[in-house]
């Protein structure tokens, strides 16, 4: 048997001729002096038939405007030529004269000039036998397979229907349709290995290209060519087959299986023309058959086992009595695709049901369905599908289709919930049409929404202290790592920031806002008021307006019992740090005293009395907004308790004596008070600061001599004879002289010189 030659030699065709250069292409008709091919003695034996065809070429190519009978003889001559190189084994020294010459770029250029609206003449067909022939040659269109389909696809697949082209030789239409299936699959099996995967994405890609055509017939075609490539595929799924389908295939040995990365796309494309009633439906039953066999001898081998146990559908070759239906080809792809393939799926499902689609969008959503039905095969890229349904909904209007979507979106949320909140998070900025409807959705079933609350409150397992340290400084970014990058840190894996927890509450504030879903917002309350525990007050405070919106939709009886239970929880929030949420839980607790009814105010009044004190010492706050929101929320303190003279307090010009007498002319009233004043003496503010001194001194001379915690107030006002402000100081000292006059009168070792030694130990503090 005779040796076969190494597979990357190079011999007798280089011998011929070596260019120094590669010249683009002349312009038509150019005089261009081309370089004869230099032979020596040993390449005489090339007979004058070869040379003159070698000699009609080139003259070609320097003036390719010619008449149709001359282009077929120059289609003819390649492929002439080529058969003659792989008869002498000389194939792959032929790219030389191939690239010299462009033969590739010519046959393209020749395609490119043919009319588009008739096939009369065999130019298209001589042109694809020349593009086989030069795809046997190894390297010669290696990176130029993509130019050379386009136009040949467009200049046949985009013909008119065949009832619309004049005197059209119909054995020549169909032997080109023919020959081109013959090009493909031969353009693939003399691709090199490494390179087989790119090319079927290349022919696949532009194929489907053309299934989006408005015109039917031209849909049917690019079906029967990925029909026949199917097959092809089908009976040859690993490149060790191919090896052994073609002798004269050059390059590297690999036993590796094809890879199709398109795969994914075209399945979905094709289930959606087989669910259609129209033409394509019968065009891509062939291939959904044809790549099922494919994925079935491919994967077989290495299935999910877990898919395989529970899905059990199976492809038989059809019959009368039976023929697949799309549910039967969808779950048996089911079993071995992988998860970029059946996201790939969904993704195309999802497109064809906007209403400019061409697709039948009832076969769309029943596709749809199926995923919901089954989530664990076919939802598992939420990110990826939850961007799609966002990207496509504002033109999905079709009532069975935007259900389908929306049942989606729900199996979505019950699928990974967090997922779920983070690409809306990220792909729905405040105020977005298609995210509000999407929120709308999820909010429709309060059960789903309650399990994502659940589930972020969960995650949340850092100590405060820690979550400040990590994650305080993206608070300012609405788009953060956690949100942009595909890979996230540890710490984003374990847990969910305070940004995506900031970003969610101020999605469901926008929500609270409509009336309409704000009632239907009740049920989760209780799992948002989780989020108060929160260390931040932006959470505090997103939290906090919520409620205010939804409290302002109900009806009083309904929001009389919640705000008999939330108003405990706000007291401690009136001295916050941050003034706005001083001001939003100053004016929720107003509304709240303003919502009670019935047998809910005496579980009130208590809490309402507690809350007097705060607000009148925030009347005077320096932020205007708080001191606003505290005037407001007195005024209705004083409604609801039915004390006329606390009324006055709300006003600017009341006096201290005012004071005396709406707070401290009950004893136990007066001592409760006091105590409740003591922190503010510590307060960041210096007029709030002086307000609790004053109060202070005014409450000890009410309760005189009975006042049994006048060592501890004294204590309490000490270092304030320090403090900054020099009218705190001088307030303090002034009052602590008053005290001691009747602390003097509770016991007769208290004396002036002590209390001046006191004074000035506390100034040596």
């Amino acid at each position: 048997m005779a040796e076969r030659p190494p597979s990357h030699s190079r011999v007798a065709w280089e011998k011929l001729e070596a260019p120094q250069s590669h010249s683009p292409l002349p312009e038509p008709c150019e005089e261009t002096e081309v370089q004869p091919l230099q032979l020596d003695a040993t390449q005489l034996c090339l007979c004058k038939e070869e040379k003159a065809t070698m000699d009609f070429i080139r003259a070609f190519v320097n003036c390719p405007e010619q008449d149709d009978n001359r282009k077929m003889e120059f289609l003819d001559s390649i492929c002439r030529l080529c058969r003659i190189a792989k008869s002498r084994v000389l194939s792959q020294s032929l790219d030389v004269f191939c690239h010299t010459y462009a033969l590739a770029e010519n046959v393209k250029v020749l395609l490119e000039k043919e009319p588009r609206n008739n096939l009369t003449t065999a130019v298209r067909w001589k042109a694809i036998l020349a593009i086989t022939e030069l795809g046997s040659v190894e390297r010669v269109l290696e990176g130029r397979e993509k130019g050379l389909l386009e136009a040949c696809f467009a200049s046949i697949l985009a013909l008119p229907p065949e009832a619309e082209m004049q005197d059209l030789d119909i054995q020549l239409y169909l032997r080109t349709l023919k020959d081109m299936d013959t090009m493909l699959q031969k353009l693939v099996l003399s691709c090199s290995v490494p390179r087989v995967s790119e090319l079927l994405q290349i022919i696949f890609q532009l194929l489907l290209n053309y299934t989006e055509s408005e015109t039917v017939g031209v849909r049917v075609r690019a079906l029967e060519r990925i029909s026949v490539l199917s097959y092809f595929l089908a009976n040859h799924p690993t490149l060790e087959a191919w090896r052994n389908l073609e002798e004269d295939m050059y390059g590297p040995t690999c036993y590796g299986d094809v890879q199709v990365p398109i795969l994914g796309e075209l399945l979905g494309r094709l289930l959606l023309f087989y669910s259609s009633k129209e033409e394509t439906s019968w065009a891509a039953f062939s291939p959904l058959f044809s790549l099922s066999r494919f994925v079935h001898r491919q994967r077989s081998r290495s299935p999910t086992k877990d898919k395989v146990q529970r899905l059990h559908w199976k492809i038989e070759r059809p019959n009368l009595l039976h023929f697949p239906t799309t549910r039967d080809f969808a779950m048996d792809f089911a079993k071995y695709l992988t998860p970029y393939e059946t996201t790939s799926i969904v993704l195309v499902t999802i497109e064809a049901m906007r209403d400019s689609s061409m697709f039948d969008r009832e076969a769309a959503s029943n596709i749809v369905d199926l995923f919901t039905r089954y989530p664990d095969f076919w939802l598992e890229d939420v990110p990826k599908i939850m961007s799609c349904i966002h990207k496509n909904l504002e033109c999905i209007n079709t009532q069975s289709a935007r259900r389908s979507v929306e049942s989606l979106l729900l199996a979505l949320t019950d699928q990974d919930p967090t997922k779920v909140v983070l690409s809306l998070l990220k792909f729905s900025p405040i105020g977005d049409s298609s995210g509000m409807a999407l929120w709308e959705v999820i909010l429709s079933t309060p059960q789903t929404l309650e399990k994502i609350l659940k589930e972020l409150l969960s995650e949340q397992s850092l100590d405060p202290s820690d979550k400040e340290k990590t994650y305080i400084t993206h608070l300012s970014l609405m788009a953060s790592t956690e949100l942009q990058s595909e890979g996230f840190s540890d710490v984003y894996q374990r847990h969910i920031s305070l940004v995506t927890v900031s970003l969610f509450l101020k999605h469901l504030i926008e929500l609270s806002e409509r009336p309409d879903l704000a009632r239907k917002m009740l049920v989760i309350l209780p799992c948002i008021r989780e989020f108060r525990e929160d260390g931040h007050s932006d959470i505090k405070t997103d939290v906090l307006v919520i409620f205010r919106n939804v409290m302002r939709h109900l009806e009083r009886k309904e929001a009389s019992a919640i705000a008999v239970q939330l108003a405990e929880k706000l007291l401690p929030l009136f001295d916050a740090e941050s003034s706005r949420l001083q001001e939003v839980s100053i004016s929720l607790f107003r509304d709240l005293v303003e919502a009670v009814v019935g047998k809910d105010r005496r579980s009130m009044k208590k809490e309402v009395q507690r809350g007097v004190l705060p607000l009148f010492f925030h009347t005077q706050d320096r932020t205007d907004s708080v001191s606003e929101a505290s005037r407001e929320a007195l005024f209705a303190a004083a409604d609801f308790l039915k004390w006329k003279e606390l009324k006055a307090l709300v006003e600017p010009q009341q006096t201290w004596r005012t004071v005396e007498r709406s707070l401290v002319w009950d004893r136990r009233r007066a001592e409760e008070y006091m105590e409740q004043s003591l922190p503010y003496l510590n307060n960041a503010q210096a007029i709030l600061r002086e307000a609790a001194i004053r109060f202070i001194g005014i409450t000890a001379r009410r309760l005189g001599n009975r006042n049994e915690k006048l060592q501890d107030i004294c204590d309490a006002l000490l270092p304030l004879v320090n403090d900054a402000d020099p009218s705190v100081q001088s307030l303090a000292a002034q009052t602590l002289l008053i005290l001691g006059t009747q602390r003097k009168q509770q016991t007769s070792r208290w004396s002036l010189r002590t209390l001046c030694c006191w004074l000035w130990r506390g100034r040596e503090r």
